[in-house]
């Protein structure tokens, strides 16, 4: 090490040349180099979930999480697969193997085997959900909106800022969270459902409008109000 020392001080041109390009060197690489506050990187991970309303957890996983863990099985490059078979919904964690060649290709494999699993039960309309984990999908800021006004105001100032939040430049998604499920109440009195037999017309009035009365909240209870 002495030796490497006292060479350079006894060679100062060649020192100060070295110095002189390594800095070039770094300055050069400034321009090129990838630079990223949030860099996307890819986790291998894959959440598949589908829901089963009404479904006990033995009857999710008999009619939903079984199917498709056996068309996701003859799946090549898929690391480990870890099921959650819940009350109305099955809830599968896929691990991409971290040495597969193309990780890309497996994904579109196991995207591929849940499309090809048919025969769920009649109960279970939508298709199986899939989510890749990466950190694009994941949250960079959050913000919340808050105040002493009812809260239907309070909904359509938020619905107004999301959509200013997604006029501007590089915000490629906006989710919303917190917002409270709309439901409809309907009260009538017990007199008025024994002498005009009100419940079965305003039944058939919400299956005008496709909607039915197991997916509405109907409370029955004594109002002087109705005549």
């Amino acid at each position: 090490m002495k030796s490497f020392i006292r060479f350079f001080a006894s060679n100062h041109l060649l020192a100060n040349l070295l110095t002189v390009a390594i800095l070039l060197l770094g300055l050069g690489s400034l321009r090129t180099i990838k630079r990223d506050l949030y860099p996307n990187v890819d986790m291998g991970l894959m959440v598949v979930t589908t829901r089963y309303p009404g479904a006990s957890p033995e009857d999710v996983e008999i009619n939903v999480t079984t199917r498709l863990e056996d068309q996701l099985k003859g799946v090549d490059g898929l690391h480990r697969m870890t099921s959650y078979s819940l009350e109305n919904i099955s809830v599968l964690n896929l691990e991409i193997d971290p040495d597969a060649k193309d990780s890309e290709k497996v994904k579109r494999d196991i995207r591929e085997a849940i499309g090809n699993v048919a025969a769920f039960p009649p109960e279970v309309t939508d298709n199986p959900s899939i989510f890749d984990v990466k950190t694009e999908n994941f949250e960079v800021i959050r913000v919340g909106i808050t105040g002493e006004i009812p809260y239907v105001l309070l909904r359509r100032l938020a619905k107004y800022f999301e959509k200013g939040l997604l006029d501007i430049e590089g915000v490629s998604r906006v989710e919303r969270t917190g917002f409270l499920a709309r439901e409809v109440k309907i009260e009538v009195s017990e007199e008025a459902i024994t002498e005009y037999q009100l419940l079965r017309p305003v039944g058939g009035s919400w299956g005008d409008w496709g909607i039915s009365l197991d997916s509405c909240r109907c409370n029955i209870r004594p109002y002087s109000g109705c005549k």
